[in-house]
């Protein structure tokens, strides 16, 4: 399964869920969804800052101040949170 076809939660503007649409689509038509976004610190307090592949679908190549990503159909903010730290940070085990 591509990363279009990931089914998310289309939300109205006070987050309740008003349908399911594969990413793809609710990116092509502007649809309010779901998303997180981690700030993501060192000792020293640093912000981490990289720079998005180019072959992402919103502002690819930029440098961003964030992990994160959308949430999936049914998944909770904080599970998401965790599951994005994990997957763009190569970190496991976070609380």
């Amino acid at each position: 399964m591509s990363a279009a076809d990931e089914i998310l939660d289309v939300v109205d503007e006070n987050d309740r869920v008003i349908g399911q649409y594969p990413r793809g689509e609710v990116y092509a038509r502007g649809m309010r969804h779901r998303c997180v976004f981690v700030l993501a610190r060192d000792a020293d307090d640093r912000i981490f800052v990289h720079r998005r592949t180019p072959a992402k679908l919103v502002l690819p190549s930029l440098y961003d101040m964030f992990v994160g990503g959308v949430v999936g159909a049914g998944e909770a903010y904080d599970d998401a949170a965790l599951r994005e730290a994990e997957e763009e940070l190569g970190v496991s085990g976070l609380p």
